[in-house]
C-alpha cells in the first residue's frame, strides 16, 4: 500500500522575507524538513541542494528539535542561504545509514528542481560521522561534503579522495576528539586526495561549532563546487 505523504507548511518571517519551511512524514524512513529560499519561484531555475545531518542531541520523534542548530536555525536567525535545504531526523539510539539518507536525496530529486550537479552533504557531530558515510557510499552524487566536528569510517578514505571535503574541528573538544578529524583527513590524503582540507579551532569545544553555520564562506564554497569528473576519479 502506498505511503500516505504528509507535508505540513509553515511560513517563517526572515530578514530577506517570507520563505518556506516545509516538515515531510511517511514518504521515507526519515522525516524531515524542507527549506526553500525565496527565488525559488523562478520555475526556469535548477537550486543547489544542501543535506543537513544533526547530531545525537537532536534525535527524536519531534521534528521541531532538527531546528535548535544547523542551517536552518541560522535561517531563522536571519541568515540568506541560497540552497534548498532537506533537514531529516534520527529516532533515538540510532545512527545515521547512508542508504535512508540517500532515500530522502532521491525524494528532494523527484518533488523539487534541484540541480544535480550540485548537491552537497553536511553533518555535525554524529552527523559528522553520517555525513562522511554518505559521501563514502554515494560520493557519485555529490559535489562536495563539510564535517563539522565529527568523524567517519577510514574504509571510505579512497572513495572520498576526489571530493572536496572540508572539516571544522575544536581542539577542546571532549564529545569528539580532535583526533578523529586528523584522522579522516591523513586517511584521504594517504588515498591521494587532493580536495580534503581541516580548520582547527584551538580554543573551541564540541557546543561551539554550531557557529560553521553561520559563515557565509561556508556557503560560498559549497556553491561553488560542482559534480565533475576530477583529474582522479572515473566518469559515471
Amino acid at each position: 500500500m502506498k505511503k500516505l505523504i504528509i507535508i505540513a507548511v509553515i511560513a517563517l518571517l526572515v530578514q530577506q522575507g517570507y520563505s518556506q519551511m516545509y516538515t515531510v512524514k511517511d514518504s521515507t524512513e526519515y522525516p524531515f524538513w524542507v527549506y526553500l529560499p525565496d527565488t525559488y519561484t523562478d520555475s526556469s531555475q535548477n537550486f543547489p541542494l544542501f543535506i543537513f545531518l544533526h547530531g545525537r542531541s537532536l534525535c527524536g520523534t519531534d521534528l521541531n528539535r532538527v531546528l535548535r542548530y544547523g542551517p536552518l536555525y541560522e535561517i531563522k536567525r536571519g541568515m540568506n542561504i541560497p540552497f534548498v535545504i532537506v533537514a531529516p531526523q534520527l529516532k533515538p539510539n540510532s545512527s545515521w545509514n547512508p542508504d535512508k539518507v540517500d532515500a530522502v536525496v532521491n525524494y528532494m530529486l523527484a518533488h523539487y528542481t534541484i540541480d544535480s550537479n550540485k548537491i552537497s552533504v553536511s553533518g555535525m557531530s554524529l552527523g559528522g560521522y553520517g555525513a562522511f558515510d554518505y559521501a563514502g557510499k554515494y560520493h557519485k552524487k555529490l559535489a562536495a561534503a563539510s564535517i563539522v566536528c565529527g568523524g567517519g569510517n577510514t574504509n571510505y578514505a579512497c572513495e572520498v579522495k576526489d571530493l572536496p571535503i572540508w572539516l571544522f574541528h575544536g581542539k577542546l573538544d571532549k564529545a569528539v576528539p580532535f583526533s578523529e578529524s586528523t584522522k579522516m583527513l591523513e586517511a584521504v590524503q594517504n588515498c591521494g586526495g587532493y580536495y580534503i582540507n581541516l580548520n582547527e579551532y584551538p580554543n573551541w569545544g564540541h557546543g561551539q561549532l554550531i557557529r560553521v553555520y553561520r559563515m557565509p564562506e561556508l556557503y560560498e564554497w559549497l556553491l561553488r563546487q560542482e559534480r565533475i569528473a576530477r583529474p582522479h576519479q572515473e566518469e559515471e
